[in-house]
């Protein structure tokens, strides 16, 4: 119990941070920047989160504190929406895999473990991403962003942040990790199967899941 209102605790606070977070991320046309505003995890759907992944604790995750959680909106219609959350232990890192269900309630996917970095999962950063549509030349605005995910490779990998504009126009950030940088596209394909690849050359190659702008 006194994990299970810890971990509940400490998502709150960073609920409440991701939210000012947001606020202090608008950037005015007239400072040079879009407006963005932040999609974040609704507060009273923690508590149920954080508990479906604790009923699927591994022997090694015994005490571990719940880190800060993200709703990921999945592209791909096969695929439901989820949260990914973090639990540390001392030397140990998992990230868990929730999805939600048609009625809303959270059920759990899987583990991840062994992660090089408890936010190795996050990038690119948000601020990093706002910086990168401004580059790219949109200077004006107002922006809805959140986080989003392909099908394809391992689950819990760096996602992209999809930026849509009041007006309807839609494009994503994410992190190259061959070229190791961050780019912008102006849509996301859902992986298809390798035979599916090679017989449509309207869809990228596997270790190229995106096209760029």
């Amino acid at each position: 119990m006194k994990l299970r209102l810890l971990a509940t605790a400490l998502l709150l606070t960073f609920v409440v941070a991701f939210v000012g977070l947001g606020v202090l991320l608008v950037f005015h046309p007239g400072h040079g920047g879009p407006q963005v505003s932040l999609e974040i995890v609704p507060p009273d759907e923690i508590p149920a989160v954080v508990r479906e992944a604790e009923r699927h604790f591994t022997s090694n995750l015994t005490g571990a504190v719940a880190g800060d959680a993200t709703l990921v909106r999945s592209l791909d219609r096969n695929i439901r929406d989820f949260y990914l959350v973090p639990f540390h232990r001392e030397e140990v890192t998992a990230v868990a895999q929730i999805s939600v269900s048609e009625n809303g309630t959270p059920d759990f996917s899987q583990w991840r473990h062994d992660l090089s970095g408890t936010v190795a999962w996050m990038h690119p950063p948000f601020t990093a991403a706002i910086l990168m549509l401004r580059n790219a030349g949109y200077t004006g605005g107002k922006w809805k962003a959140r986080m989003v995910s392909v099908s394809g490779g391992e689950p819990v990998m760096p996602y992209f942040w999809e930026f849509e504009e009041e007006a309807g126009e839609r494009v994503y950030i994410g992190y190259d990790q061959k070229n190791d940088e961050i780019k912008l596209y102006s849509k996301l394909v859902p992986d298809l199967w390798p035979n599916d690849r090679k017989s449509d050359p309207q869809n990228p190659r596997p270790d190229s899941p995106v096209s760029p702008a």
